[in-house]
């Protein structure tokens, strides 16, 4: 997992309120999968800095040990993100989420599913995590044309079962590391 060398305290959730003309501005920052939200206190601080109110939660079985990814499912991440949005939009008057690699596909799967609960003013991806990624499709049967985009989001959450992680060859260490007939493959509903 992304922990080693961080400070420990930067492993757990991180919040901090904004100040003046930004403070009502909220910016929920997303770490990539093994991450911790160390990977995003840096990017944190310095929007903070700026006086913007800041979020960085922990994401479930990320920050701890590589064991504790088998006790937990994509939708626990994708929960995890929306509790903290529905946190951040109740202390600011706009939000913003920012995603990093699996963060990303966080990121856009927490803003589709949010969009009547949550007055969303943007998203920023760094990386994400998208597959067949088909844009600026102009459909002109109705005569008015509608522009669409669309992608399809992958989490593949790999159940590991013994060995260990940070080895040359993984795959030879971990058994079921890299194999499809390990990954949670649950279908989300967008």
């Amino acid at each position: 997992m992304a922990t080693e060398g961080a400070p420990k305290a930067w492993l757990d959730d991180y919040f901090a309120q904004g100040s003046g003309k930004y403070s009502k501005t909220g910016v929920l920052l997303l770490h990539g999968f093994t991450g911790s939200p160390a990977s995003m206190r840096p990017w944190a601080h310095f929007l903070n800095e700026k006086g913007v109110t800041v979020s960085v939660p922990r994401i479930p079985g990320h920050g701890t040990r590589w064991q504790d990814l088998n006790k937990v499912n994509w939708q626990d991440w994708t929960n995890r993100a929306k509790e903290e949005l529905l946190n951040l939009q109740a202390q600011t008057s706009e939000v913003f989420i920012f995603g990093l690699s699996m963060g990303g596909a966080n990121t856009l799967y927490t803003a589709a599913t949010s969009k009547s609960e949550v007055n969303l003013a943007g998203i920023v991806l760094v990386n994400p995590m998208i597959t067949d990624w088909r844009h600026d499709t102009y459909d002109y049967s109705q005569g008015n044309g509608i522009m669409t985009h669309t992608m399809t989001i992958k989490y593949e959450t790999v159940k590991y079962y013994s060995g260990g992680i940070g080895y040359s060859r993984p795959d030879t260490n971990v058994v079921g590391f890299a194999d499809p007939n390990h990954y949670d493959t649950t279908l989300s509903s967008i």
